[in-house]
């Protein structure tokens, strides 16, 4: 290959590149900064929702625990009573 050939093939690949490729490799830069910026929204709303479940779980747990702990004292106080009234018919 002559030197002007080399410069023409040059010059040629230069404004294939230009045309063709720099445009689809700027297209597909784009398309990943739109995804990034998707991305980026969901995963913030994905945050808040896992949040918002804590709360609620955290509350659910509360309401439990509260439950649990009046069924307790009240099956304390049903024992108290049974004892007492068997108490009270044993000294009858």
């Amino acid at each position: 290959m002559i030197e002007k050939d080399k410069k023409e093939f040059r010059l040629m690949m230069g404004e294939v590149l230009e045309e063709i490729v720099l445009p689809q490799i700027q297209e597909v830069r784009d398309d990943i900064a739109a995804f990034k910026a998707e991305n980026k929204k969901e995963h913030k709303n994905m945050r808040e929702d896992i949040d918002d479940l804590k709360d609620t779980t955290a509350r659910t747990e509360l309401k439990l625990n509260s439950v649990v702990k009046r069924q307790d004292d009240q099956g304390d106080q049903i024992t108290k009573i049974n004892r007492a009234l068997k108490d009270s018919r044993n000294f009858l």
